[in-house]
């Protein structure tokens, strides 16, 4: 395997060689591999591209878009954005004004991967930005993903009334869509995000029936990793409204679910909510059993504490 590898990355190398020494246009594929294994690729390549590809500006928006996944996809965040702002600067070069699908993706992501690092300032702009390119192309689902970027953002700032007006607006919009994978995937996520909003606000009671009302529908159309996260909701919003037994029954049930995945976090989090049930209920034996069990899936996940939301505060 690692002869077959290092076969792979040399043929990468006499490749860039040869189109540097031909003077031929990379294709974008060609090229962004090319940089991703070839310590000289990345200058060389560039200046190939802006040299001698036709287009070259719209081919080195698309190189930057692809390797700024790359590299979030290997957790990379610093670099991800670095690329992505790369493509920002020849995006707005390309387009000036105009709306366009790939100027509104960069905007979306870089507020995202602005967001997953806390840096709510920062993201909240490009999202803004996003907003205004996708509604001006009226691409409804794109909006869709970048308001839900939006209220994650306002959640985690507490700015709850912002996100409190926007998401009956993502409902209604998702409801007025065609029948379709699409459309059952806007409502379920936008029911669930109504419950988190309202168990943020700390009306628990009220955040029950939007998490249940979205569980079945990513249970429709397979969105299984959604769905399990919309039944932890639901088992910690019974026990926050101190439903001991019904919250018991849930959580039980998504860790049978997930028993045979390698899902560290999620099961800390499920037996530590176990564990305070069968504490407010004076099981003691039991919760100390349970919660240990919870810190062992814990500590798999590099976090001791993983399950500490499940906590009344």
């Amino acid at each position: 395997m690692r002869k077959c590898r290092i076969w792979i990355v040399g043929s990468l190398v006499f490749w860039i060689v040869g189109v540097l020494a031909g003077q031929e246009c990379p294709s974008v594929n060609a090229a962004r591999d090319s940089m991703l294994v070839a310590e000289y690729g990345g200058a060389a390549t560039i200046s190939l591209i802006r040299e001698h590809c036709p287009g070259a500006t719209d081919s080195l928006s698309k190189l930057y878009h692809k390797l700024s996944i790359a590299a979030y996809q290997k957790s990379d965040r610093p670099v991800a954005i670095g690329w992505a702002e790369k493509a920002l600067a020849v995006q707005r070069e390309l387009y000036a004004d105009k709306p366009e699908e790939p100027l509104g993706k960069t905007l979306a992501n870089l507020g995202f991967f602005h967001r997953k690092d806390g840096a709510f300032t920062r993201a909240l702009p490009y999202l803004r930005e996003a907003e205004v390119v996708f509604t001006e192309l009226g691409n409804w689902r794109r909006r869709h993903n970048n308001r839900e970027n939006m209220v994650y953002l306002w959640h985690a700032t507490g700015d709850l009334g912002r996100s409190g007006d926007l998401l009956p607006q993502m409902l209604t919009e998702a409801l007025q869509q065609a029948p379709g994978y699409k459309r059952t995937l806007a409502e379920a996520e936008t029911l669930r995000l109504l419950g988190v909003q309202a168990d943020e606000s700390e009306n628990h009671a009220a955040a029950l029936p939007y998490l249940q009302k979205a569980s079945p529908l990513f249970t429709e159309i397979g969105e299984v990793m959604s769905q399990v996260g919309a039944d932890m909701d639901i088992a910690r919003a019974l026990y926050l409204t101190e439903q001991y037994s019904e919250a018991r029954q849930k959580a039980q049930e998504v860790l049978t679910f997930i028993a045979p995945y390698d899902m560290p976090y999620e099961k800390a989090v499920l037996y530590n909510l176990l564990g305070l049930t069968h504490t407010d209920e004076g099981v003691f034996e039991l919760a100390e059993t349970t919660l240990k069990t919870g810190i062992s899936q814990a500590v798999l996940t590099g976090n001791a504490r993983p399950g500490a939301s499940t906590h009344r505060t």
